[in-house]
């Protein structure tokens, strides 16, 4: 079994736009919609989503609050564009 060349940085820094603007979305459910856009399997979506993640260009926002020095609670603005 021969294996296919790798995927150009292109196709995983579109992967992450898509992911990150479903993100946003409330409710929204970023892998499904990868897996949709390229009419591939769910399984293969989520590996692209990691390989996105390992080449630095995704990096999801925290899900929980942080709290500030002075005492605050702040969301984290990591990921954002």
């Amino acid at each position: 079994m021969t294996r296919r060349p790798p995927l150009p940085r292109e196709h995983y820094e579109q992967v992450a736009d898509l992911w990150l603007a479903e993100y946003r979305k409330r409710g929204g459910k970023p892998n499904v919609a990868v897996a949709a856009k390229w009419s591939v399997p769910y399984s293969t979506a989520a590996r692209w989503v990691k390989r996105a993640r390992q080449l630095g260009i995704l990096v999801q926002p925290f899900k929980r609050a942080h709290v500030c020095e002075c005492g605050r609670y702040i969301t984290c603005a990591r990921g954002e564009v």
